[in-house]
């Protein structure tokens, strides 16, 4: 039996329902989608497309890191700042990018 009062609220109930099921199959569409739109780890791989020693078996050189002098400080004579990380002269007192001192 369906009473007159709560017709209001059945509606309600109705329409927060069907759009539930809305957004689910948008949701489902858009993962198929993306699922299809990533290739997967095997589907990537061919044979003879990385060199022989791909995977560890040949060293590898460390990145070189070169550091010029600044200034009259000298070689290797460089802070950074702690408040916003600037690497600047050591002989400076404060940092030339903030003004936080040293």
């Amino acid at each position: 039996m369906i009473y007159p009062e709560f017709l209001p609220i059945y509606i309600g109930l109705g329409v927060l329902f069907a759009l539930m099921v809305a957004i689910l199959v948008l949701l489902i569409l858009v993962l198929r989608k993306v699922k299809n739109d990533v290739p997967s780890r095997t589907s990537e791989y061919q044979p003879g497309a990385y060199p022989q020693n791909y995977g560890g078996n040949a060293p590898v050189a460390p990145p070189s890191y070169s550091q010029q002098p600044m200034g009259n400080a000298g070689y290797g004579s460089v802070v950074f700042c702690k408040n916003c990380a600037t690497q600047y002269d050591a002989s400076a007192r404060c940092c030339p990018r903030c003004g936080t001192p040293r």
